[in-house]
């Protein structure tokens, strides 16, 4: 069962959490929806933060656009494939209705099979790796009160009719997330992978480097950290994240946001700021790059 937010200062704008089933949790993150209703002459912007890969089905007319570093997106494909990203997508829009079901870099392998870093930091139509099923996923989704089980259902499928994944990449990826894991040759000794090895691994089922991979997962630990506490506490927060320099910090800032912590900080982004407690609550991590690897379990299905 999905749980629902809104934004406490804009009952307009609202977020859905629902997890998707026990066998496929190595795979995907979570499905999520986006309900904003605004006036038609009244539009506002938001973001989502640098994450792993996602689908997104814009359910209603009214087109939606994002920037993603240097490329805009405008409009966005009312059914997208949002490849991992290494920038934060600032978003605009006014009205509309948006289904998404995020991807684990597991998901990327087995489900889209496609060299990840083609698709980093762009938003393609869905289909192009879907071709014979993205319109029939996308009336399901749009027919559906509650798109869990339609999800759930064009997932297994999938599972069922594509061949296993690399278990490297289940490796991989608590490393990428751990905080006591700095550096690339940590990785590669934890992996016994030679680095130039890691790093075909990497860029192709995550997207970018694993080096890149690293900073991002701690500066995610360090933003959500700040937008827990009033400006002046944060030298101590940075650190906790693993920053040994306040410098490295305010460069990473410029990297995954595109601006300052300070002119973040003050700009709005409700949706951003309901998702990431709602995320927290419904699955235990506030953001879908820091969202832990699933334990493998059997399939429970009839």
């Amino acid at each position: 069962m999905g749980r629902i937010a809104h934004c406490p200062e804009d009952r307009r704008r609202s977020i859905w959490y629902a997890r998707p089933a026990p066998h496929l949790a190595r795979y995907l993150t979570a499905y999520d929806a986006y309900d904003v209703r605004l006036p038609p002459d009244e539009t506002v912007e938001d973001l989502v933060p640098p994450a792993w890969a996602a689908i997104r089905f814009t359910l209603t007319p009214e087109p939606w656009s994002a920037r993603i570093g240097a490329r805009l997106f405008n409009p966005l494909p009312p059914d997208a494939l949002w490849g991992p990203t290494s920038h934060a997508a600032y978003t605009r829009f006014g009205r509309g209705h948006v289904v998404c079901a995020g991807l684990t870099p597991l998901g990327w392998a087995r489900f889209v099979g496609r060299d990840a870093s083609c698709h980093a930091d762009r938003v393609s139509p869905l289909g192009v790796v879907w071709p014979a099923t993205a319109g029939a996923l996308r009336a399901a989704v749009k027919e559906a009160e509650d798109p869990t089980a339609t999800f759930d259902a064009f997932f297994t499928d999938l599972l069922d009719r594509t061949a296993p994944e690399d278990e490297a990449i289940a490796a991989l990826l608590p490393l990428l997330l751990d905080p006591a894991v700095l550096t690339v040759a940590q990785v590669a000794d934890r992996l016994a992978m030679t680095p130039r090895a890691l790093g075909a691994l990497s860029t192709r089922h995550f997207g970018f480097t694993p080096k890149l991979l690293l900073r991002r997962a701690r500066f995610m630990r360090a933003l959500i950290n700040l937008l827990r506490t009033e400006r002046g506490g944060w030298a101590p927060l940075v650190a906790e994240a693993g920053y040994h320099d306040q410098s490295h910090f305010v460069r990473d800032c410029q990297l995954f946001l595109g601006m300052s912590m300070s002119a973040f900080a003050r700009r709005p982004k409700p949706l951003f700021e309901a998702s990431i407690r709602l995320r927290a609550a419904v699955l235990g991590a506030p953001a879908q790059a820091l969202h832990p690897l699933a334990p493998a379990v059997l399939d429970a299905r009839a």
